[in-house]
């Protein structure tokens, strides 16, 4: 299971570099929780090793990418709190 995640991240990571946006950085961050759920239930061995492989494939503007998702669905989140206000 840990390769499988690994290589989810690792096509996420570059689908996103290739084709910038925030369904591709979306799904980069899905991927990073995922795997980091799995490996918060494994041996300190394979959680340290494991973590160290999501940290090398992660690129310096993750964090970015991850704030650009979150802004958005707030944005989102706002824009229906106001439809439903309006049409309320």
């Amino acid at each position: 299971m840990l390769l499988k995640y690994l290589n989810e991240l690792d096509r996420a990571v570059k689908d996103a570099r290739e084709h910038p946006g925030l369904e591709q950085y979306s799904r980069c961050a899905e991927c990073a929780d995922v795997l980091k759920d799995y490996l918060s239930g494994q041996m300190e061995p394979v959680r340290k090793r494991g973590t160290e492989i999501m940290d090398d494939l992660l690129p310096a503007q993750f964090d970015d990418w991850v704030a650009q998702v979150g802004a958005a669905r707030m944005g989102a989140v706002r824009a229906h709190t106001v439809y439903q206000a309006r049409h309320h």
